[in-house]
């Protein structure tokens, strides 16, 4: 290879490399932006009653950070499957909601505790609902 190819291809590789590392560390410090307390604005609800949750995370996100959700009853309390936490953000909000129990009755026979998780980055936080 000529000194000139060499020197270009070194050019080129440095290049490469200058914009690839910034965004390598950039997601690498995202790794560490995980939910610590999930907090629903009222913890008992009843049949076709929704609350709004909230999710903080540990630290702001230099970038977006999607929060997987889950219901431990997902037929009796509804939550979304994600929620995003904005760029420089530390929570964000999402509804869960009690579908209609039994449409004849609009009662249940007893009370049922549901629990609801926010899982991102391999860690993840949870609290109770209870279903009434």
């Amino acid at each position: 290879m000529s000194e000139m190819k060499l020197a270009h291809t070194l050019v080129l590789a440095l290049a490469l490399l200058t914009a690839i590392v910034p965004a390598v560390a950039h997601r690498r410090l995202d790794a560490h932006n995980w939910p610590v307390i999930v907090t629903p604005a009222d913890s008992t609800l009843s049949a076709n009653e929704a609350t709004s949750v909230t999710v903080s995370m540990n630290q702001a996100g230099t970038s977006p950070t999607v929060v997987s959700l889950s219901s431990s009853h997902p037929s009796l309390l509804a939550v979304p499957s994600t929620v995003t936490v904005a760029t420089n953000a530390s929570s964000a909000v999402f509804s869960a909601g009690v579908y209609d129990i039994n449409p004849r009755t609009k009662a249940r026979q007893t009370s049922t505790v549901v629990t609801v998780t926010a899982s991102a980055n391999g860690h993840s936080a949870s609290t109770t609902i209870t279903v009434d």
